[in-house]
């Protein structure tokens, strides 16, 4: 039967059920205490299918998904939030994601298009880089493993089988690596030894190369384009090294993988280019000379353009108030994305172009000097966040107002003078990705955008690990 819409498991509400498994369902439910909806699955003590041995391996599969998954705020990986135990069953309370699993797409889909996979890959490559850094091997990355947001990003998850650290030591004794058999790397298939990020690079490539053609590598055992003519060359290239069956000649590391994907779309230097770059570089030499050459004075010389520059600091320790009414943006004002960094890393300041003077610069970037991370079930902690920037304003008429999104509601500060903010986040309600800009308005109303920032993302769970309290894509 399963649980039924409006039954509860502790203090989640079941709305609707969205998949099943050989042990169980999995439901869709709301959270009510932070305003939000997740993905439960559940293991069932008295499934017929499962012996008391099988139930124990998967009990403890999710055991491990939920220490390994906790220990993220990662954009390419599903979150872990709880555990419930009721009835005498058990309970994962995980991130919803709600467009589904990667393989069902392909199986819609047949095909996909390589600018989706490429895009696909370089996240997951992400996930594989954040996962081997605290020294873990995922060993089950498979189209039904990787979840699609509604926006067309992807999700890693099911850590229930990870190898963490020098726990796979013991297969150095001949026990086998667990794993699907389709989507194992040639040393996970050996079934002894200690896997390092290598291996997840195998199965991505298992992933990608499907996803290109809609058929497994395993069972085709051909170049991409041998299947998808569409393909570019230097893309099949890519995800053929990472399906070498020798470690030694794949690429060594997710990043140099999602570096070549990066690459691989891009149309290849050809020697007739080269020579067409030569040949303008002529003519725009001409063109230069031609421009040299003596010509009248002026009669009057212009003074410099006025150039925009002033600092902000205000500091807000509550939840930000309510935005107010959006104000209009000034005719001809810019849009310039900033650049994201976390402290103590600087980048060049772009330059936001505005309309009463010619420039106006800003970087935003965010810091984080403390997150609190209190542990499963902890409420009422706090996090203090810190927007900081540099801007400049034409004159006092003007200050900075920054903006914050978060779950569809939006928040602002007041008008600022100074360049940096800083805001308390309460440990209810608040988790996941917030999203921020700062502008230069006006004081006087109609308020006027002058200038404004490109939106920036930034990600919070006061339930994780404090050894990674914050994690956000690279600008």
């Amino acid at each position: 039967m399963g649980l039924q819409p409006g039954a509860h498991v502790g203090r989640y509400i079941i709305q609707n059920e969205i998949g099943e498994g050989g042990f169980g369902k999995v439901y869709c439910a709301w959270d009510p205490e932070f305003a939000r909806r997740v993905a439960i699955k559940e293991l069932l003590q008295d499934t017929p299918a499962l012996t008391s041995s099988q139930y124990a391996q998967h009990l403890a599969r999710f055991k491990l998904e939920r220490q390994v998954q906790g220990q993220f705020q990662h954009p390419h990986i599903v979150s872990v939030y709880d555990m419930v135990q009721q009835d005498d069953n058990e309970y994962l309370i995980e991130e919803f994601v709600p467009g589904g699993a990667l393989s069902n797409l392909i199986l819609r889909a047949g095909k996909l298009p390589p600018e989706q996979v490429v895009q696909i890959g370089i996240e997951l490559c992400q996930a594989i880089t954040a996962a081997w850094g605290r020294d873990i091997v995922h060993r089950d990355i498979k189209p039904s493993n990787i979840l699609l947001t509604e926006d067309g990003h992807v999700k890693l998850t099911d850590f229930g089988i990870a190898q963490i650290g020098q726990m796979s030591q013991r297969t150095q004794t001949g026990d086998p690596h667990p794993g699907t058999p389709t989507y194992k790397s040639p040393e996970q298939e050996q079934g002894y030894g200690y896997l390092d990020e290598r291996s997840d690079i195998y199965a991505l490539g298992l992933t990608l190369y499907e996803g290109l053609t809609g058929s497994r590598y395993k069972r085709e055992r051909v170049a991409v384009r041998r299947l998808h003519r569409d393909v570019p060359k230097r893309l099949d290239a890519a995800i053929m090294r990472a399906l070498a069956p020798d470690p030694e000649n794949r690429y060594q590391h997710a990043a140099d993988f999602a570096a070549a994907l990066q690459q691989s779309l891009k149309p290849p230097f050809r020697r007739w280019m080269l020579l067409g770059g030569v040949g303008l570089s002529l003519l725009l030499a001409l063109a230069a000379i031609w421009q040299l050459r003596p010509a009248a004075l002026p009669t009057e010389t212009l003074p410099p353009s006025p150039t925009l520059t002033a600092t902000i600091r205000a500091t807000v320790n509550a939840t930000p108030s309510a935005i107010p009414p959006s104000p209009t943006r000034a005719p001809g004002a810019a849009t310039v994305p900033p650049t994201y960094t976390r402290v103590p890393t600087s980048t060049p300041a772009p330059v936001i172009s505005g309309t009463d003077t010619p420039e106006a610069t800003a970087t935003p970037r965010v810091t984080a000097p403390q997150l609190l991370a209190p542990g499963w079930g902890a409420e009422g902690n706090s996090a203090r966040w810190t927007l900081e920037w540099r801007g400049t304003l034409p004159n006092t008429a003007y200050g900075y107002r920054v903006w914050l999104t978060h779950n569809g509601a939006q928040h602002s500060s007041a008008l600022l003078t100074e360049n940096q903010w800083t805001f308390d986040l309460p440990g209810a309600q608040t988790w996941g990705e917030w999203r921020w800009s700062v502008g230069i308005v006006s004081k006087e109303s109609p308020q006027t955008i002058l200038a404004q920032s490109e939106e920036r993302p930034f990600y919070y769970n006061p339930v994780g690990s404090p050894l990674s309290p914050l994690a956000t894509p690279a600008p």
